[in-house]
């Protein structure tokens, strides 16, 4: 089911990156786009956001550092349970789509680099209102 977005129809975003001009690039796009954004560098950064703050969409880097951003699913779950969660990664972990197995509220994964339109159509596709079946 697609995310309710604010009453003014505006979805949120968390943009979790530690690549600053790749962040700024995709928060650009997506306020263009008629998102609302929030960013973090990393995972704190994140978990700080999360905690006062909900979302409808969280674009998360698979890699922040050294770290891996899994741990971040579980709390987007219990703080903002309606949110959709798209990983983005450089790395060629999880080729089968194993990560969708272990975390099961991960609603995608794009591999980078990431062309900017293709990421705003996605997110625009992902959190698009639908019509009850």
């Amino acid at each position: 089911l697609a995310t309710e977005g604010r009453r003014d129809g505006t979805m949120h975003c968390l943009i979790v990156e530690d690549d600053a001009p790749l962040a700024l690039l995709w928060q650009t796009g997506l306020e263009q786009a008629g998102f609302e954004t929030t960013m973090a560098g990393s995972i704190d950064q994140a978990t700080h956001a999360l905690r006062f703050q909900q979302f409808d969409v969280v674009l998360l880097d698979l890699f922040l550092g050294e770290e891996m951003s899994f741990a971040l699913t579980t709390l987007i779950g219990y703080t903002s349970p309606k949110a959709r969660i798209v990983m983005v990664t450089g790395s060629g972990a999880f080729p089968y789509g194993e990560a969708f197995r272990e975390y099961p509220n991960i609603a995608g994964m794009l591999h980078k680099p990431v062309k900017l339109n293709d990421l705003i159509a996605y997110l625009e596709h992902l959190t698009k209102p639908r019509d009850p079946a």
